[in-house]
Parts: C-alpha cells; sequence; structure tokens
C-alpha cells in the first residue's frame, strides 16, 4: 500500500482531494472488483438532512445532519460537516464538527479539522491535524455502531 491513506482513492486527483500525501507518495490502483468512489455532495453545495450511504463517498460541499455510512466516506478539503457520523471507515482533509464512530477507522490529514467526540478502532494523524474532543481508540468489538447518535456539540449547531 502507498500513499497515506492506502489505495483506496487510486484514478483519483491528489491534487485538492489531498490523495496522496504532500510528499507526493504515488496511489496504486484498486482491484477491479471495488466499489467506485461516489460523490453525494459536491464543493459549492449545501445540504441539510439524513444521509445513508452503500458503498464508498465523497462529500465535498457543506453538509449539516446525519450522516451513516457501511463503507469509507471522504470528507474533502473544501467541505464542512455539521454532523454525526457513523462510518466504517473516514478519511478526513475538510471540517467536521459532530461526533465520530468509525467501526473500522479514521485517517485525519493535516488539514483536517474535528470538534467533537471520535469513536473508532484504529486512527491515523497527520502532523497539523487537529481534534477538539475526547477520543476512544478501542478493539472494534467494543464499537457500537448501532448505538443512538448523540447530539452534536453546542458550537457544531451555531
Amino acid at each position: 500500500m502507498s500513499g497515506k491513506f492506502g489505495s483506496r482513492f487510486a484514478g483519483q486527483s491528489a491534487g485538492r482531494d489531498g490523495v496522496a500525501s504532500e510528499r507526493g507518495d504515488e496511489v496504486t490502483a484498486l482491484p477491479e472488483a471495488a466499489p467506485a468512489m461516489r460523490t453525494i455532495l459536491g464543493a459549492g453545495c449545501t445540504f441539510e438532512g439524513k444521509i445513508i450511504c452503500a458503498g464508498p463517498t465523497r462529500v465535498g460541499g457543506n453538509f449539516s445532519g446525519e450522516i451513516r455510512a457501511d463503507d469509507l466516506v471522504l470528507i474533502e478539503s473544501n467541505a464542512m460537516v455539521l454532523a454525526n457520523l457513523k462510518v466504517k471507515e473516514l478519511v478526513v482533509h475538510g471540517i467536521v464538527k459532530g461526533n465520530v464512530v468509525a467501526t473500522k477507522s479514521i485517517s485525519l490529514a493535516a488539514s483536517a479539522q474535528i470538534e467533537g467526540d471520535i469513536q473508532t478502532s484504529c486512527m491515523t494523524m497527520e502532523v497539523g491535524a487537529q481534534v477538539k474532543g475526547k477520543i476512544d481508540v478501542a478493539p472494534a468489538t467494543t464499537i457500537d455502531a448501532d448505538a443512538p447518535a448523540e447530539e452534536p456539540l453546542a458550537s457544531a449547531a451555531e
């Protein structure tokens, strides 16, 4: 696996998405059977509500509400997400204000900002990433992805 956040993003630009590391690591190709990354909310768009995703998903705009996903969710560098997230994997390059549960892993790029509690079984952070909240890294068997969403931080609603 090459590239900071693995091979899940092959075929996508490394510029604005920050897929390859700042050092220019190469990103390897996905296996043929891997599902394609879909964009739920593009840059320049705003949406409020609840999103339930199947398969790898990219958020590039401003979103407020709740996100649930059974796979990878990529928060792009220009995105602002004011929501609780319950996902399998999360890669953050932008801003997330709300509580995060990721049953597999969370990867934070240098540009990432999270304000809220994090619960996951594996977490990586690049130098420069910012987290304001409680971080709980525990084995996947102790993470309850079906638990009801907690209220986001008061400042997330502002």
